[in-house]
C-alpha cells in the first residue's frame, strides 16, 4: 500500500521520463500504448504515454521530462566558461515545440552529462569530447527525480513514474535504470513509520521503428520495485565484522540480546517490525 492509498487520496501525479537521442531522426508515428486500442500520434511516445494515462482520466497532473545529454548541441559557455545550461534547454525546448505542434503536457528540458567524441548536429564542424562516466549520469539522473517527485519534502501524494527508455544513446540506459532504482530504495527507507512508499514506478519501450506507412508501434509498460533491506551497524553476540538486518534480530528473544543493544536498537525495531516481520 502506497503513502497516498494509505490517506484515501487517489493517485493524480503522472511523471514521464525519456532520454532524447540524434534530434533529426524524430519524426511523427503512430502509438499503442500498454495494449489499448487508442492510437496517439505524436513525435514522441512519451507524448502517447502521457495520453494513456489521462485518457479516461487517470491523473489530473503530468509532465514529460526529457533527459538531454549535452552533446545533442555544441555547447554554449557563459562569461566564466561555464556551460550555459539556461541557453541549452531553451534551444533543445524550441526544437520540440516546433516538431511536436501539439505539447500538451508540460514538457521540461533535464541536461545530463556526456561522454564520447561528436561532431554536433547544428553545423558546428568541431568534434567535441565529452568525460562523464556512467556514475556521474546515474547521479544526475537521481538529483532530478529526487527533484521531481518531492520525495523528500513531500509525501502526501502519489507519483507514478514512467521511465522510457526506448530512444537515446544505449550507453546511457544503464545509468538511468540504476538512478530509478536508487529513488525506490530511498523511497523505501523513507517510508518506515509514515505509512508505505511514494513512487509507483515502470518502464516502457517501444517496438522497433518500421518504415512501412501508417505503421502503429506498441508501446509496452513494465511494473518495477526495489526491494529495500536494513543493516544494523551493532555488534550481536561478539561478532564486530558481520552486521545483521532487522528481521533477524527480531528472531533473538529480548533476554538475549545486550542491555545496550536493547536500549539503543528498541525505537528502531519497534518501527521496523511491521515492514519486515
Amino acid at each position: 500500500m502506497t503513502a497516498a492509498q494509505a490517506s484515501g487520496v487517489r493517485p493524480k501525479r503522472l511523471i514521464v521520463y525519456q532520454l532524447l537521442g540524434k534530434l533529426e531522426t524524430y519524426r511523427v508515428t503512430r502509438y499503442r500504448v500498454g495494449g489499448s486500442g487508442r492510437e496517439v500520434e505524436s513525435c514522441f511516445s512519451s507524448v502517447a504515454i502521457a495520453d494513456h494515462y489521462a485518457h479516461p482520466q487517470r491523473i489530473s497532473e503530468c509532465e514529460i521530462r526529457f533527459f538531454a545529454p549535452i552533446s545533442l548541441i555544441s555547447p554554449r559557455t557563459d562569461s566564466n566558461g561555464f556551460l550555459d545550461l539556461e541557453v541549452f534547454r531553451e534551444k533543445i525546448d524550441a526544437w520540440i515545440r516546433r516538431v511536436e505542434k501539439d505539447v500538451r503536457w508540460r514538457a521540461e528540458i533535464v541536461p545530463l552529462p556526456a561522454f564520447g567524441s561528436y561532431k554536433p548536429e547544428d553545423g558546428d564542424q568541431t568534434v567535441w569530447t565529452y568525460n562523464a562516466t556512467l556514475g556521474s549520469v546515474a547521479a544526475a539522473a537521481l538529483v532530478d527525480m529526487l527533484r521531481s517527485t518531492h520525495l523528500i519534502r513531500e509525501r502526501d501524494q502519489e507519483v507514478h513514474l514512467v521511465l522510457n527508455v526506448s530512444t537515446g544513446h544505449n550507453s546511457y540506459i544503464p545509468s538511468l535504470i540504476e538512478a530509478l532504482r536508487a529513488l525506490l530504495v530511498l523511497d523505501g527507507a523513507l517510508s518506515l513509520g509514515k505509512g508505505g512508499v511514494v513512487v509507483d514506478a515502470c518502464y516502457a519501450a517501444v517496438d522497433p521503428m518500421r518504415q512501412e506507412p501508417g505503421s502503429v508501434l506498441n508501446v509496452y509498460l513494465l511494473k518495477t520495485s526495489a526491494k529495500f533491506f536494513i543493516d544494523f551497524p551493532f555488534r550481536l553476540r561478539g561478532d564486530v565484522e558481520t552486521g545483521c538486518t532487522l528481521k533477524g534480530l527480531y528472531r533473538e528473544s529480548a533476554g538475549d540480546l545486550p542491555e545496550t543493544l536493547r536500549n539503543d536498537a528498541g525505537p528502531v525495531l519497534d518501527r521496523a517490525k511491521k515492514v519486515l516481520v
